[in-house]
């Protein structure tokens, strides 16, 4: 089994502080607030990071009873460090089917 998946995704955020707002003041008309607009409490923000990811699986049955999962990930992101951008994640999985097992089987 393999897979390759990407992933990117971009944002603005916009915080604004007014103080005294009057009544019947709208969002268009905010500069007629009587102390105005807040400059050192207002933030803006962009960001964008992006995500590639690899994997790869593979199965191994021996006689029907001895099953054998081996899998690994790697994934490149932009929020990884930039020395270190990739990252390897294996894993692996051991089963054994008792069932099929000669000594439990019926007579």
């Amino acid at each position: 089994m393999g897979l390759i998946s990407y992933n990117h995704a971009e944002g603005e955020t916009d915080n604004f502080v007014f103080n005294k707002v009057l009544d019947g003041t709208y969002w268009w008309n905010l500069g007629s607030t009587d102390q105005g607009y807040d400059y050192a409490n207002s933030k803006t923000g962009y960001s964008e990071n992006s995500l590639m990811s690899y994997a790869m699986r593979a199965n191994y049955t021996y006689k029907e009873r001895y099953m054998f999962t081996g899998t690994i990930r790697w994934d490149g992101s932009s929020r990884f460090s930039s020395g270190n951008r990739w990252g390897a994640f294996p894993s692996a999985a051991v089963a054994w089917r008792l069932s099929e097992e000669p000594f439990m089987q019926k007579a």
